[in-house]
């Protein structure tokens, strides 16, 4: 029980920065929930939560969607074999290496957010859509942090925010439905338990209608600084329980 209150937590927070910022749900909740679950477990929850707030960003916001579709496309190609390549990852490796993996992770993302924000990318060529769309496809079956590279690639070819958090959460949404059926496949569908996956994906509906709430009102750049602090601590603490 205290192990669902603290992923119920984690959850929360990362579906509202999600929400808020177009950024963070897995960043957030993935430490948590690969301490609390077991990897496949934790894949298997984070897909499901990231394809509710997707949903609910996309589609329960009443608002034009910007989603850059010619930068898409091509990443989500390219995903797909990447998906299978993250499945066979996560059935071969380690809980302990998987969380020095997560770790890592959710501290590269919080590093691609602050060079976003000081402008420190260069605007690349088309071509590097296919290995960012590999990684990301790589990723969401192996721990589910497949939102840093697309951030990435978004930023460095000038996306706006409104741009950049629809077509990232286009991405997630595509990517998580493609890797259920590799799961199952594989025979890494694995709830946890049904009770604790239902109070997760409440939590994240609260969350993401608390992000969108705070989206219009925010003080963004406050509170990513509170957000980055808060994911270089909790990447710390996963690569320090997978080594010890």
């Amino acid at each position: 029980m205290p192990e669902l209150a603290l992923a119920a937590l984690a959850v929360l927070l990362g579906a509202f920065a999600q929400s808020a910022t177009g950024f963070g749900l897995s960043a957030v909740a993935a430490p948590a929930l690969f301490v609390a679950m077991e990897p496949a477990e934790a894949v298997t929850a984070l897909a499901a939560l990231g394809i509710l707030v997707s949903l609910l960003t996309l589609f329960a916001e009443r608002r034009p969607r910007r989603v850059l579709w010619s930068e898409l496309a091509p990443m989500l190609a390219a995903g797909v074999p990447g998906v299978v390549l993250g499945a066979l990852a996560l059935r071969a490796l380690p809980k302990a290496a998987l969380q020095v993996i997560v770790g890592a992770a959710v501290i590269a993302s919080a590093g691609v957010r602050v060079a976003g924000r000081r402008g420190w990318s260069r605007r690349p060529g088309g071509g590097g859509r296919y290995p960012v769309g590999l990684l990301s496809g790589a990723l969401t079956t192996s721990t589910n942090l497949n939102g840093p590279p697309l951030v990435a690639w978004l930023l460095a070819r000038g996306a706006g925010p409104d741009e950049l958090r629809d077509t990232v959460t286009g991405g997630l949404l595509a990517l998580n439905v493609a890797a259920v059926p590799v799961l199952a496949a594989l025979g890494l569908l694995r709830s946890g338990g049904l009770f604790g996956l239902a109070v997760l994906l409440a939590v994240a509906a609260l969350g993401q209608r608390l992000g969108r709430v705070a989206f219009e009102r925010i003080d963004t750049a406050r509170y990513e600084t509170v957000l980055l602090v808060g994911l270089v601590a909790a990447g710390g603490a996963s690569i320090a329980t997978g080594v010890l």
